[in-house]
Order: structure tokens, then sequence, then C-alpha cells
């Protein structure tokens, strides 16, 4: 087994995960207009029950937006400050939480203090990409473990693929995942948005980060 990086190192940012932390900033300067994120379309199955959504990652933020029907339809969480926004886009409003509220069945894979040890047990094709599985344990220190199968893109090391825990009950695949370019304006707090506080955070939050 052997302790891993979570995100590969890119071009323009250091996006290394340690087990301790993240080399360099988790978003670049204000006047740096574009920024190299992890993108996929995030499929997450629980007990039966599937969701799906979008997301755009840097080491340590993730913003997240789901087709729910709900007025707060997106989120960014800020690991490093223990922080996570709901966002109304249609109302131009934001909520804010603490990151212990957000769903953790799946592993957060983009929080920089996550330890992942994995061995590779297998390559295979996950719908036509070619594909390494290992059998995984991840952990936050002094917190939360998980324990199950962990497949990573040939062509994206270090990137979660497809994750299914011990029970096969829990999972998540990540579709069409790649490394593009976009606004950094995107994992931020929208300008010109106000704070709304939360009448329960379970009706603002959107459930699987």
């Amino acid at each position: 087994m052997s302790n891993t990086r979570l995100l590969p190192r890119l071009t323009t940012l250091s996006l290394v995960l340690l087990l301790t932390g993240c080399l360099g900033p988790t978003l670049p300067a204000e006047d740096e207009a574009d920024i190299e994120v992890f993108q996929a379309e995030m499929v997450t199955e629980i007990e039966g029950y599937t969701s799906a959504a979008r997301i755009w990652a840097i080491s340590g933020r993730l913003r997240v937006e789901a087709d729910s029907g709900r007025a707060f339809s997106a989120m960014i969480a800020d690991y490093p400050s223990g922080r996570a926004w709901a966002l109304s886009p249609g109302r131009g409003v934001y909520q804010e939480f603490p990151i212990g509220s957000l769903n953790d069945r799946v592993p957060h894979f983009f929080n920089p203090r996550l330890r992942v040890e994995k061995k590779e047990t297998g390559r295979e094709l996950l719908e036509g990409r070619p594909a390494i599985r290992y059998e995984a344990t991840l952990e936050i220190p002094g917190g939360r473990s998980w324990r199950g199968t962990l497949w990573e893109a040939e062509d994206l090391p270090g990137c979660p693929l497809q994750w299914r825990d011990g029970t096969q009950a829990i999972g998540a695949r990540w579709n069409n995942s790649r490394i593009t370019k976009v606004s950094a304006e995107l994992l931020g707090l929208p300008r010109g948005y106000t704070e709304q506080k939360p009448l329960t955070e379970a009706r603002a939050l959107p459930r699987n980060p």
C-alpha cells in the first residue's frame, strides 16, 4: 500500500495534495481570469437512490450544481476554511454552513486533509475508458474513514473515476471527467449575492457534495 495524491500536477496551478494539506493556494490571484479544474458529471448511488450533479474542483475548493428544482441548487465548499455556501442563483442569495453539515457517506475526494492508501488490484475498461482499480482506505485524520474500491482513469492519474464502498450499497461515478479551464469566479461566492440566514440546514444544502 502507498499514500497517494488525489490530483495531478497541472500546468498553471500546483494542485498537488499532500497528506497534511495543499501546496500553493486553493484559488489563484484575483487578476487571473482562468484556472484549470477537474470537471465531471457526478452520479451518486446511496442504498438504491441515485442523484446527479455537475462538479468543478481544485484542491480544497469544490463547486456542485444540481438540477434539483430547489431554490438552492448550487453549493461551494471551501475545505481549508471549514465553510460551505448554498447558492440560490434565481434569488441572488447564499446561506453559509460548516463543512461538517455536508453528507459524507461518499468521501470528499477534494478535501486536502483526506489521506488515501491504495493497492492496485487490476486494470479494466469503465464505459470504454482504461482504468486502474484499487483497494483503498481513506481517512480524515481525527474524523471519518472509508474502505472500498477506487478506480482512476489512466489518462487522469490521481483523480477519482469511480468509488464503491465495502458494502456495495454506496458509490459514485465521475462521468466525462476531464481537466478544463474555467473562470476563477466559478469557485468563489458570486459578486452581488447577499447572505440569507437559513431556516434549517437540511432544506438548504445539496445532499451530495
